[in-house]
């Protein structure tokens, strides 16, 4: 006997499907946590580059060092959510344009899938 996964009648609902995957999923739990992120330590880096050059001590260098683990986070954020982004805006682009379920997945989005 061969076990597969199938959606269920929740998850083949237009409704849900637009309202969770677009808002709840892209929206929600990465467009707005990567623009606060961004913009965030894109102020907190300006500041600490301002007062860089006013004076340079062992407290700003630590500082600047901070400032770029924080940047590096961001883009680790950015690069981990981005197979979930694109598997997630070809079901919306899907959903949106041709007004159909993506039933039949492409063999990329099984190998996006697994890579997140």
């Amino acid at each position: 006997e061969v076990l597969s996964i199938c959606p269920t009648e929740l998850r083949r609902n237009l409704l849900y499907i637009q309202y969770y995957i677009l808002i709840g999923n892209f929206v929600i739990m990465v467009l707005v946590p990567f623009v606060m992120l961004v913009i965030l330590n894109g102020y907190l880096y300006k500041v600490i580059i301002s007062k860089r050059i006013i004076r340079s001590s062992t407290r700003q260098t630590r500082d600047q060092k901070i400032a770029m683990i924080l940047i590096t986070i961001v883009l680790i954020f950015f690069v981990c959510s981005l197979p979930r982004v694109v598997i997630n805006t070809y079901e919306v682009f899907h959903l949106l344009v041709w007004r159909d379920l993506v039933t039949d997945w492409p063999e990329w989005c099984d190998q996006v899938s697994a890579v997140s």
